[in-house]
């Protein structure tokens, strides 16, 4: 996650007079790189990079914030507990990640729904 980087995009487009319609979040680290990268880069990646997102889009007024998340939110509830076929998935079903790429997605939308409460960004999110 870059702060930096942030800033100066978002900051260069709100000092143009430009309005910030949207700002969004895609960048993730995902679950092939479970194998390649440390839990804590997951954390910097996909929970502080979209709170640092969040925040930026808050200071230049962003009028809309969208996360695409992912169905890995959901882990082990994808699995029908009686004989281990699949079940249907919709925002009812309750997330329950199985790896540490699930979780940071998860706790991601979890920031999202802070700033939503706040009354800070408007919701979009997508799994």
């Amino acid at each position: 996650a870059d702060a930096l980087f942030v800033d100066h995009v978002l900051a260069d487009a709100a000092r143009d007079g430009a309005t910030v319609a949207c700002v969004f979040a895609a960048g993730a680290l995902h679950k092939p790189d479970i194998v390649t990268h440390a839990r804590a880069a997951f954390v910097d990646v996909n929970v502080r990079g979209t709170q640092l997102l969040l925040d930026a889009a808050v200071r230049v007024r962003a009028r809309a914030f969208v996360l695409t998340s992912t169905t890995a939110v959901y882990g082990h509830a994808l699995r029908d507990d009686g004989g281990g076929g699949a079940v249907w998935v919709d925002e009812r079903l309750a997330p329950l990640p199985r790896n540490v790429y699930g979780i940071t997605k998860l706790a991601a939308e979890q920031l999202v729904q802070l700033h939503v409460l706040a009354a800070q960004v408007e919701r979009r999110g997508h799994r």
